[in-house]
């Protein structure tokens, strides 16, 4: 989906949107929010159980991320960087941190949780529990 999410907002900020990356970069998110919560339902999350919950989830995860690309697209902004650096810096941080809430919290996947280092998964379950009782 990152790649999805850069190529879409390259090409907006080429064509329509050309000297707007921060709205190019938030349409770009929107549009691939809904394909990547489908594309993980069906593929990547296929054995958990599907819920009104994981939905809520990872709503809340896409707007962080949303926040996250436009954030970073700003940074790039405000240093004069050209935009694309914002694009490959997203590509490793994103989906990484995504990919473990996803995993841990949102969808809840026990066979994926296998491959995440237990110390990894000890710190993130604590974080995500202590941060839903406040």
């Amino acid at each position: 989906m990152a790649l999805t999410y850069s190529l879409l907002t390259a090409a907006l900020i080429a064509g329509p949107l050309s000297g707007h990356e921060i709205g190019a970069s938030a349409l770009g998110s929107l549009i691939v929010i809904p394909l990547s919560f489908l594309a993980h339902r069906r593929f990547t999350y296929a054995d958990t159980v599907q819920s009104r919950a994981s939905l809520r989830r990872f709503g809340l995860v896409a707007l962080v991320s949303l926040g996250l690309n436009v954030g970073d697209m700003r940074l790039s902004q405000t240093l004069n960087w050209p935009y694309w650096t914002a694009l490959v810096a997203g590509w490793g941080i994103i989906p990484l941190v995504n990919f473990l809430i996803n995993t841990v919290w949102v969808f809840r996947a026990p066979k994926l949780l296998a491959v995440v280092p237990k110390a990894t998964l000890t710190d993130l379950s604590a974080a995500m529990v202590q941060g839903r009782d406040a």
